[in-house]
């Protein structure tokens, strides 16, 4: 499993369009929340933010705000079963929890 901390000020949606490029400019096939019939059996009750399957390995990419990693206990789960797939490798990308769309702010003031 890896970790990575998004660098910039970005919304989630954004961190997501970032690594899906980053992936699709290195090669990979990149899948946006596949589920079910798309997954690997071991998977298919998740729904991940991103699958990239590429020639030698298949990642998957859940990107969430810190506030998610407490909210969301199946995200372990999901590392761990990954992590029991061979070829498979589980990547987490955190962003800024500060970020927050301004349709959402305007709604709140």
């Amino acid at each position: 499993m890896s970790v990575a901390v998004s660098p910039f000020a970005q919304t989630q949606a954004e961190a997501l369009q970032s690594v899906a490029s980053r992936y699709k400019r290195d090669g990979y096939e990149v899948f946006l929340q596949p589920s079910g019939r798309a997954l690997p059996k071991p998977l298919s009750r998740f729904r991940p933010d991103l699958v990239a399957r590429g020639p030698h390995e298949t990642v998957v990419v859940e990107v969430k705000s810190r506030s998610d990693l407490v909210k969301k206990p199946h995200l372990a789960q999901l590392a761990r079963t990954v992590d029991r797939i061979p070829g498979w490798r589980f990547e987490m990308v955190v962003v800024n929890p500060e970020v927050e769309s301004p349709y959402r702010s305007m709604s709140e003031a």
